[in-house]
């Protein structure tokens, strides 16, 4: 009885410890990582509050239809209730106030990460985004939904005027490109990861090469074979960066998003001593704001939903652009408002 003790008493103490030395350790190798501060208030971020409440009862107002006589009211499906139904104006107060509890809970359950690729030495460097991601996960219904924005779209850039989306971050690194997204779009972002074209070129090395479909023109110009094809981390940038073919940047934006989604299902099947070994090579070519604690839970979150797919979304969507020269600037002019409502209907619906 008194062997059987020691050894309980040796496992209570030793699990913990190595549990902490565990930690310890990744935490140690996290910290390696380039780490920008920026700041959190959501007015410096361009997230305006006042919109968020908007937009919540521009939501209500297609799930309430109000009648003539204000007594009728048609309810959403997602509240407990019939079709139709007759509800005094308190009644439908309160069923409102619970309406828009249920669309603010569903945007905090969302977390946005903006992703910038650049053309750059070091990822401190200021530069144009060359790329310009955002990865959109949904903690409840375990999704994750990515978003290109074409770097020549015409935005405004916060006290720069109008611009190309991808200068914002040559103008202000980071910060300014989140907060150009921001005020552009009505989105919530507080967080970023910025790779440069090395950085992408190692991850694909450290994976061992990817498989990707080559059309004949992809194919000719990457001086392969089409149809599938095993990519190194050159032809992988390669591919990510041509532009001459097919629709240019709208086909280039398809063809990033397609690695993206490539890498993900890739890396996901690795163990999580494989992913730590992988990370750590890419420490000189990633920049972020989010903390070693940050990093770890989405980590772990991300490997233990077990997401297979990836939805997609292209930033001006069909039909909402045009090419053209603006203020003796050639760009991408599209439906800001349109793309707005699409664009946010894509990430929270």
């Amino acid at each position: 009885m008194k062997k059987f003790t020691k050894i309980f008493l040796m496992s209570f103490l030793i699990v913990p410890l190595l549990a902490v030395l565990g930690y310890w350790y990744i935490d140690s190798i996290l910290s390696r990582i380039k780490k920008l501060e920026i700041p959190r208030k959501d007015a410096e971020l361009g997230i305006n509050t006042k919109i968020e409440h908007n937009e919540l009862n521009a939501q209500l107002s297609k799930t309430f239809t109000i009648q003539e006589n204000r007594e009728r009211v048609v309810l959403s499906d997602n509240l407990p209730s019939t079709n139709t139904a007759n509800v005094d104006k308190d009644t439908m107060k309160l069923l409102f106030e619970i309406e828009k509890e249920n669309l603010k809970s569903t945007k905090e359950d969302i977390l946005n990460i903006a992703v910038f690729g650049i053309d750059a030495r070091s990822v401190d460097q200021l530069s144009r985004s060359d790329t310009i991601m955002l990865v959109s996960l949904n903690r409840k219904t375990k999704k994750i939904k990515l978003i290109s924005f074409l770097r020549d779209i015409y935005v405004d850039i916060p006290e720069y005027g109008k611009d190309k989306l991808g200068h914002a971050y040559a103008y202000g690194g980071p910060l300014l490109a989140i907060k150009t997204l921001n005020t552009n779009f009505d989105l919530n972002i507080r967080n970023f990861v910025t790779i440069n074209f090395e950085g992408f070129v190692e991850l694909v090395e450290r994976l061992k090469g990817i498989e990707v479909e080559l059309t004949i023109d992809e194919a000719y110009y990457l001086n392969l074979n089409d149809g599938y094809q095993e990519l190194n981390g050159r032809k992988a940038l390669s591919y990510a960066r041509m532009r001459k073919i097919g629709k240019g940047d709208y086909e280039r934006s398809s063809r990033q998003r397609k690695l993206i989604t490539t890498i993900y299902s890739k890396a996901k099947n690795l163990n999580i001593l494989e992913l730590l070994n992988i990370i750590t090579e890419l420490f000189p070519y990633i920049e972020t704001n989010m903390s070693n604690i940050e990093i770890l839970s989405l980590a772990k979150e991300v490997y233990d939903s077990k997401i297979s797919e990836i939805e997609e979304f292209r930033v001006p969507y069909a039909g909402t652009f045009e090419e053209k020269v603006s203020d003796g600037v050639w760009a991408i002019t599209f439906d800001i408002q349109k793309t707005k409502d699409k664009l946010n209907e894509f990430i929270y619906n």
